[in-house]
């Protein structure tokens, strides 16, 4: 994003002067007040996308601004201006909510390299809040594809369980939509904002998936080269999605069980614990009661993670959801067909796209036929290209490179003409003329 209007205020006329006369030469639309009551009005009257200030101004100074526009306009980028000796004010202005501040006396081009610094950061935001958005979208619960008695009864249960931080385990067959229904609890809940981290249980190595959850310090293991934040602690404030959860290690159950009961995180060869805040919410298709029967896993854990237990329905359960799954699954794969159904370019009528392709297939074809230039002076030479090739190896050669396959382009599909030699007689396959000695 790129700004296009500024509002500068400052109370020195020839620093307003500079200022105004540099950023317009740089395409900038710019309106320049001498204090910051003015620059409140202009702030109400027209839309800025950032503010140049002074510090110290009379009536209104830098600080009052600031306050102001966060309060009216909090998305407005601010930039702060101070001369020697009120940096401390600078650095107060930046913990208000100013993006920066420039120092007393600039360059104009150390002004312009803030300017860009802020309008990268703008762009980087907007496009973070868009794809927080269209994820958002993807995955909230109208976008759930059902409306049987099952699938109304389980987005109701998933709707009164967001709102609590309640230990959730998900169970169902495999593809009854589990991690969609953690990501709805994760959006409708309070922490819709925050990390969202799904770990697959089944999918790491045993030897890796302590270190994967809770991270480790630097010199734990051979190749801990440096210290590594475990997933726990990157969904810290979020939640925590545990898929496959029945695949879990029966070692490292025990840690799991710590970590539910304590909160608390310990990496591989750390001393010291670190306090997370996260929700739990665990997956799974087996049957992890028959599971804890059998001694496969803790029955301590498994009480721990079914505080609340949401049965996903098969789809056999609701039969009247297919009708709809069709609709949504067709027009899902027809959007991304027409990406591909595109004819290329030299079938589309083009006679320069047409010409170039049977150019590169006559090409092709004369290289596949004989050797290169340089395969044939090594051929004739010795010395550091090695012995000469004698006239047997080499017309073994030229048989074995002739017999490849061509490629067939659309030019040589659609004119019936071709210029791959056949196997045996050495002659074009459809009976027209070769290609080799031009068009």
């Amino acid at each position: 994003m790129a700004f296009r209007s500024v509002l500068i205020a400052d109370d020195e006329e020839s620093m307003r002067h500079l200022l105004t006369v540099f950023l317009r030469d740089h395409g900038y639309e710019v309106r320049a007040v001498a204090n910051g009551e003015d620059a409140l009005k202009e702030l109400q009257a027209r839309d800025y996308d950032l503010v140049l200030s002074d510090v110290r101004m009379p009536r209104m100074d830098g600080l009052a601004l600031l306050r102001e526009t966060q309060r009216l306009q909090p998305e407005l980028t601010f930039i702060a201006m101070s001369a020697y000796g009120s940096h401390d004010t600078a650095l107060e202005a930046m913990k208000a909510g100013a993006y920066d501040y420039v120092s007393k006396p600039f360059k104009p081009d150390e002004v312009l390299l803030v300017l860009r610094k802020a309008e990268e950061r703008q762009r980087l935001w907007r496009e973070n809040r868009r794809l927080r958005t269209e994820l958002a979208s993807e995955y909230r619960v109208e976008s759930l594809v059902g409306d049987s008695p099952p699938m109304a009864e389980l987005l109701k249960q998933v709707k009164k369980l967001a709102a609590v931080k309640t230990t959730v385990l998900l169970t169902g067959e495999s593809g009854t939509g589990k991690e969609l229904i953690a990501r709805a609890l994760h959006d409708l809940s309070p922490r819709a904002a925050l990390p969202f981290v799904a770990v697959n249980c089944g999918a790491i190595p045993a030897e890796l998936m302590e270190s994967e959850l809770f991270g480790h310090v630097k010199g734990a293991f051979t190749d801990a080269a440096r210290d590594k934040k475990g997933l726990a602690v990157e969904a810290d404030g979020g939640t925590l999605f545990l898929d496959e959860i029945g695949e879990l290690p029966l070692p490292l159950q025990v840690k799991l069980l710590r970590f539910l009961q304590e909160e608390e995180v310990r990496p591989v060869g750390g001393t010291r614990t670190e306090r997370v805040d996260v929700r739990v919410v665990a997956a799974t298709a087996r049957d992890l009661a028959a599971a804890v029967q059998a001694g496969r896993f803790r029955e301590d854990l498994y009480y721990r993670l079914d505080v609340v237990g949401v049965r996903l329905p098969p789809l056999r359960d609701r039969a009247g959801d297919v009708p709809a799954l069709a609709r949504h699954f067709l027009s899902r794969f027809a959007s991304w067909s027409t990406r591909w159904s595109a004819p290329p370019s030299c079938a589309r009528g083009r006679s320069s796209a047409r010409r170039t392709c049977r150019r590169w297939c006559e090409v092709r074809q004369r290289r596949l036929r004989r050797p290169s230039r340089c395969r044939r002076r090594r051929s004739r030479s010795s010395g550091r290209h090695g012995p000469s090739r004698s006239s047997s190896s080499a017309r073994r050669w030229r048989r074995r490179e002739g017999t490849a396959p061509a490629p067939r382009c659309c030019w040589s599909s659609r004119t019936g003409r071709s210029s791959t030699r056949s196997r045996n007689t050495g002659s074009p396959r459809d009976g027209s003329r070769s290609t080799r000695g031009g068009r």
